[in-house]
């Protein structure tokens, strides 16, 4: 898997290479001008999509209808400043999910909930050089935990990033702060992402540790887009395609292996049909899907989906104070959806 995702990066970069011109991107790519939601890029690479500076607000909201269980994400980004030298943003995550296992061998039906905000600051200190300052926390669980400290971080997150032609940047990082686990921890590491703009049609994102996303406008009003991000030890990619008919119509497929690690449930004995016991308070959950929307854009501002898929996976592993008991598998099926957004600025 490794080798074949080298290959496809280097040809990728053979005839993006090949095509591309020295040209500023500063302006607006077609992904941007034309607001395409995913599960995990609209704001988590928001200094390398849109140099540094998001300027719009956004509401959002999605649900999902399985055949027992009901899942939701709602988005707001609220820009507060938006100056040439200062930049002052407010993003908030709510999510809803809910489990249900696929047989009687444990009968586990929870919900689980992440709530996971940001408040970025940027200092445009020149054309090329920019300060990041990102206070962020997560808080994770479900009705009775959701509030509790277990499992929940609050972190600062400073990024600086540096222009080093108009097709590439580099954006080294520090993380630190607390997460509160069985032992509490002082969490901090360094990170360094970077981004290749050859044109504005197509731009290459990686960083380390566990970032790596692909936005291609291809001919034919055509968009290709590849997030993928580790978070918690749980890998999410999210993939897409994307044809748009005109300004008000789009059609795309969607892959999405999506999840949440490390949250905490108040503690539960679940129990097997072969007679084992196993006791637990946090939860590691997974999920795989295909999906098909179909978006209408009746103005600039608003967008409206409508979407079917198949959850063809549903994984839930259940441990006890960091120590993994058991892995408990969910309901697969067909769902349905509906979303809307509204981007507004400030």
């Amino acid at each position: 898997m490794k080798k074949f995702a080298t290959v496809i990066l280097l040809v990728l970069f053979g005839i993006i290479s090949a095509t591309a011109q020295d040209t500023k991107t500063d302006h607006p790519s077609p992904i941007d001008d034309n607001y395409y939601p995913t599960n995990n890029s609209d704001f988590h690479y928001f200094f390398l999509r849109k140099n540094s500076r998001l300027s719009e607000g956004l509401v959002g909201y999605e649900m999902d209808f399985h055949q027992d269980r009901v899942s939701s994400k709602s988005k707001f980004f609220i820009p507060l400043v938006n100056r040439k030298k200062w930049n002052y943003v407010i993003p908030i995550y709510y999510d809803r999910h809910q489990f249900t296992s696929a047989s009687n061998e444990m009968d586990i039906n929870t919900e689980y909930r992440n709530f996971f905000f940001q408040s970025v600051l940027n200092y445009y200190s020149s054309e090329k050089l920019t300060f990041t300052s990102i206070i962020e926390g997560r808080i994770r669980g479900n009705a009775e935990s959701h509030f509790e400290s277990r499992g929940n971080m609050l972190a600062h997150y400073f990024v600086v990033k540096y222009q080093l032609s108009n097709q590439l940047s580099i954006a080294p990082a520090i993380l630190a702060g607390h997460q509160w686990n069985v032992d509490n921890e002082f969490v901090f590491f360094p990170s360094l992402e970077l981004k290749w703009n050859p044109n504005k049609d197509f731009a290459l994102m990686a960083g380390v540790p566990g970032l790596l996303g692909i936005e291609w406008s291809m001919a034919q009003d055509i968009d290709v887009v590849m997030h993928s991000m580790m978070d918690n030890g749980v890998l999410t990619v999210n993939a897409s395609a994307r044809k748009r008919f005109n300004d008000y119509f789009e059609f795309s497929l969607h892959y999405d292996q999506d999840g949440y690690g490390n949250t905490y449930l108040p503690s539960n004995i679940v129990n097997s049909e072969e007679g084992e016991s196993y006791h637990y308070n946090q939860v590691n959950q997974k999920e795989n899907s295909i999906s098909a929307k179909l978006t209408f854009k009746p103005t600039k501002e608003v967008l409206l989906q409508v979407k079917g898929g198949y959850n063809y996976n549903s994984e839930l592993t259940l441990s006890n104070n960091d120590t993994e008991q058991v892995g408990v598998k969910g309901e697969a099926g067909f769902y349905s959806g509906i979303a809307a957004y509204w981007r507004f600025t400030k």
